[in-house]
């Protein structure tokens, strides 16, 4: 399903050249789960945001069921990033002032009036399928950082994603809220038949990983 060659990612600045990535080969099968480990600065984050098409690399390509990502035109990729891919990031990024149905919806905003409608009753079924529904007209900024996690995941799904890449999912949760977002997203993999790929620092989140791949100062190590 995704087949990222040669991935490399280098930063210029008045201090010098920084070289985050240094030729990454990654493949991921389709339903597979693949966690990716590795110290702070490792590039982990970087490489997650080249697979999803939101960072371009400085070389190499990214393919998604046989689809060079970075051969398409900015818009695009936006479009193909919208209806192929879910983004779930460790700090959320909601709206806090919309409420929690807008913040799920707004990856359905650029499709016609007519799917709106059917958008928003979608929203709805996942919000209840998160245990969520009680808090839809919520204004986001308001929720326990638990809840902000699964309206992220609701939001991630809204537009059924072939992909779901998350960036550290449970990071900044505790451990009980942690466990529940792992069980939601081994649930959502199985159900919906999406390929994940995680980032993250948690050995619990490895453990149930099909494969760990790791990665330190840019390379893979396996």
């Amino acid at each position: 399903m995704l087949y990222a060659k040669d991935i490399r990612k280098h930063y210029h600045s008045s201090a010098g050249n920084l070289e985050v990535l240094k030729g990454i080969d990654l493949e991921v099968k389709p339903n597979e789960f693949v966690a990716i480990q590795g110290p702070s600065g490792a590039g982990k984050s970087t490489l997650l945001h080249i697979l999803g098409g939101l960072d371009a690399p400085s070389c190499g390509s990214v393919r998604f069921e046989d689809k060079d990502v970075y051969g398409l035109s900015e818009n695009e990729r936006a479009v193909f990033r919208n209806r192929h891919i879910g983004f779930v990031f460790q700090f959320y990024h909601l709206l806090s002032e919309l409420s929690v149905l807008e913040n799920v919806l707004l990856p359905s905003l650029i499709q016609s009036w007519w799917q709106r409608k059917r958008a928003a009753a979608y929203a709805a079924s996942l919000l209840e399928k998160l245990q969520l529904a009680e808090r839809t007209h919520y204004k986001a900024g308001v929720l326990s950082g638990g809840e902000m996690q699964r309206v992220a995941i609701a939001r991630a799904l809204m537009n059924e994603p072939k992909l779901l890449l998350c960036d550290e999912p449970t990071g900044n949760l505790d451990s009980e809220n942690g466990n529940r977002i792992l069980t939601l997203l081994k649930q959502i993999r199985q159900e919906r038949n999406v390929t994940l790929v995680l980032v993250t620092h948690d050995q619990d989140i490895c453990t149930s990983a099909d494969r760990v791949v790791h990665i330190k100062d840019g390379v893979l190590l396996n």
